[in-house]
């Protein structure tokens, strides 16, 4: 049974895919664009402006004498941190952190929700559901806590300054001081954190969709030829739905006739000594018919013995 709520439902389980979708669209190294001091310590060159990183890795942009401008090639592949251990303070940690929850969280959440196209869920589970949207939400703006890290606010180009956290005195002006501006992976942040929200507002505020009811329309001529069918005649349920006994059926004696074999001599010496005339003879006894079970049959079709006289028959 497919959409047991309706198409309105969709609504809600379609924003919670786009927010994890734009959870995960930065590549590693475009979450933000770093200028200052900070880009002559990672790239060991002064006249390098600014340099697009990330919680992983960075990207250096490159100079086009043409147009006489610095651009980001974004075909080229991320670098990584040399002084990763230095660079990555407690700022820095719970950002990955954080990031790392809210993607778990949207991807569970949303991944449950689809299955409520194809199944009825409860009240509680529905909640819980909008519940999970929240908290991811909550999660990816509580992952911004990234630019409060050291290094985009240090005014030193040396590393072994900043690893002491010594900060350079010619340095600490406005236009030294490195600061850490939103691009591209941050703004996709704030993208999946507006569309989180929004999924949960709908489904924790709104009222919990009642399922549509889908009946099945049956023919009482179908019924009736379930009924009749083979597998409900020797299945061990009862037409009232109790269950049969198994010993029970052990014990029953099959009736003969299910293995009864008729041979073409028999049968020609019955008719043969039917009387004529079509009428009942007291005196008459008919002849023994000979059964065996090595074909077992199951019925003994009228044909074989139209065109005799008999009205009755009855096994001795």
């Amino acid at each position: 049974r497919m959409m047991p709520y309706g198409g309105p439902v969709l609504f809600p389980i379609v924003l919670t895919t786009l927010g994890l979708c734009a959870s995960l669209a930065e590549d590693g190294c475009d979450y933000a664009r770093l200028r200052g001091a900070a880009v002559e310590m990672l790239t060991g060159s002064a006249a390098v402006p600014f340099v697009d990183c990330g919680m992983s890795a960075y990207r250096t942009p490159g100079f086009y004498p043409a147009e006489n401008s610095w651009r980001v090639v974004y075909s080229q592949e991320c670098q990584p941190y040399q002084y990763m251990g230095l660079l990555a303070d407690g700022s820095w940690v719970a950002a990955e952190w954080l990031r790392f929850l809210s993607v778990v969280m949207g991807g569970t959440t949303s991944m449950f929700l689809w299955t409520s196209t194809c199944l009825t869920l409860r009240p509680n589970y529905w909640q819980a559901a909008g519940i999970g949207v929240a908290l991811a939400c909550v999660f990816q703006m509580c992952s911004f806590i990234w630019f409060y890290t050291k290094l985009c606010h240090t005014s030193t180009t040396d590393i072994e300054n900043f690893e002491a956290g010594r900060e350079s005195e010619g340095n600490a002006t406005t236009e030294r001081t490195s600061s850490c501006d939103l691009y591209f992976g941050s703004k996709c942040a704030i993208a999946a954190c507006v569309l989180y929200a929004v999924a949960s507002a709908i489904i924790l505020f709104r009222k919990y969709p009642t399922p549509v009811p889908r009946f099945i329309v049956q023919d009482e001529n179908e019924k009736i030829a379930i009924m009749n069918a083979p597998e409900a005649v020797n299945s061990t349920t009862t037409p009232t739905g109790r269950r049969r006994d198994p010993r029970r059926m052990r014990g029953r004696k099959k009736s003969p006739i299910r293995n009864l074999e008729v041979s073409s001599h028999s049968r020609q010496s019955w008719v043969a000594s039917t009387p004529a005339g079509g009428g009942h003879d007291n005196n008459y006894r008919p002849a023994q018919i000979n059964y065996s079970s090595k074909r077992p049959v199951t019925s003994v079709r009228p044909k074989e013995l139209s065109g005799s006289n008999l009205s009755a028959v009855s096994f001795v």
